[in-house]
């Protein structure tokens, strides 16, 4: 806990990873936890704001997600509207930057957290569709080429 406090980004960024790991891990049993937790990674998404806190804030949404589908819908149902409106907030402050990891991090947040409140997440797909069809949209920037067309010099 004392490691999502401190003032240096990459560590509480490392922090709130292992967190998610032991609750995605531990699944039901990370419910004696949710109270140490949940309000702290809140915090980051409502008041991390600015670029250099993108990465913490997208982690802190993978860790609520996985904390609530650990948990379940009756535990994490008293936080999911609050961690809903903060991603939403940060998906209306404007388009992402091309190097933001937010909206990777927010879409397959949004998939836990529609997985774990089941019929209740409906009122958030109008917020979350549109960025998931634009993703859908989006050119990868890869190319598959034959090993053969490769050219790498090597050939004899």
């Amino acid at each position: 806990l004392a490691l999502l406090q401190r003032d240096v980004n990459h560590v509480r960024e490392q922090a709130v990873t292992a967190v998610a790991s032991v609750a995605d891990v531990a699944g039901a049993s990370f419910g004696r936890f949710y109270d140490t937790f949940v309000p702290g990674l809140l915090a980051i998404l409502q008041s991390a704001q600015g670029k250099e806190f993108a990465m913490l804030r997208g982690k802190a949404m993978e860790c609520i997600s996985l904390i609530g589908l650990a948990v379940g819908s009756d535990k994490f149902q008293q936080h999911a509207t609050a961690v809903m409106e903060a991603m939403i907030a940060t998906q209306q402050a404007g388009p992402a930057a091309s190097d933001d990891p937010q909206m990777a991090f927010m879409l397959q947040a949004s998939a836990r957290i529609c997985k774990c409140l089941g019929p209740q997440f409906v009122q958030y797909l109008p917020h979350v569709v549109p960025p998931l069809l634009e993703s859908a949209k989006a050119d990868p920037g890869l190319s598959v080429t034959d090993a053969d067309e490769g050219g790498d010099g090597d050939e004899e």
